[in-house]
């Protein structure tokens, strides 16, 4: 049910708005951090890293394309490993650790499209709290 729901979130999302902020992805999240709500803050944490940290490369360096797909990844990677060991060292998921960095090669893109950061934030936390209200209602039954 949270994937449904996420699905016809992320295509209404895309057809009226033109917007795709999270993805796929936000059910993924929203099924690891029902169960840990502190996942949700590393994940955010990185997520913001990440997303400067492309930033940085991006005007540093000339990288675009499936290299900046992996800087992206290897940021997340590496930043999510680090919040782990700090804030849990007991739980560590690897692919969880991912979704943060194609969030932020997904965010760059929509950026090159034109969006704005303040409007991919918006849509995509509005996505994960709708998931997450219908998440957490499935899940307390």
């Amino acid at each position: 049910m949270i994937f449904l729901i996420g699905f016809l979130l992320r295509y209404y999302f895309y057809t009226h708005f033109r917007i795709s902020p999270g993805s796929v992805l936000a059910p993924f999240i929203v099924l690891y951090t029902l169960g840990a709500p502190s996942l949700f803050f590393i994940f955010v944490l990185a997520l913001i890293a990440s997303l400067f940290s492309i930033d940085i490369f991006i005007k540093k360096y000339l990288v675009y394309g499936w290299r900046l797909f992996y800087l992206a990844l290897t940021i997340s990677l590496i930043i999510s490993s680090v919040l782990y060991f700090i804030f849990n060292p007991d739980f560590s998921i690897i692919f969880f650790s991912i979704i943060a960095g194609i969030i932020a090669y997904n965010y760059h893109k929509e950026l090159m499209s034109g969006a704005h950061y303040m409007k991919i934030t918006g849509f995509w936390f509005g996505e994960f709290v709708i998931i997450y209200v219908f998440g957490f209602i499935i899940y307390s039954l």
